[in-house]
């Protein structure tokens, strides 16, 4: 289920790995934030709620994390403007990669369970 949970993120369309590539900061950001993840919804592999509020109780516990990874990328992003969509400001950017991998979790609960 861990490693799962990592493939899924990482593999997440707008969370490009490539982004990370000599960034210590954010590397270790992206890290911490798919442990968390990965790690709290193991804890609730055996909860028969509904996915969306165990995905919702997963992103609240790893709320610290989501946001060292958006200001990580904020400032990737800043400093490496061509990651970022032209018309789009590094910060909407962020938030809008960070958001698309954490809306992933709610997936990868549902699918665990199939």
């Amino acid at each position: 289920m861990i490693f799962s949970a990592l493939l899924l993120l990482a593999g997440a369309p707008p969370l490009n790995l490539e982004w990370f590539a000599d960034e210590e900061v954010g590397a270790l950001a992206l890290e911490e934030h798919m442990m968390c993840i990965a790690n709290y919804a193991f804890e609730r592999r055996n909860d028969d709620r509904e996915s969306a509020h165990v995905a919702n109780e997963v992103a609240a516990e790893c709320a610290d994390q989501t946001r060292a990874l958006t200001n990580a990328l904020i400032d990737i992003f800043n400093r490496n403007p061509q990651f970022v969509s032209p018309g789009q400001d590094a910060e909407s950017a962020a938030r809008d990669a960070v958001d698309h991998a954490s809306r992933s979790v709610e997936q990868m609960i549902a699918e665990r369970r199939e």
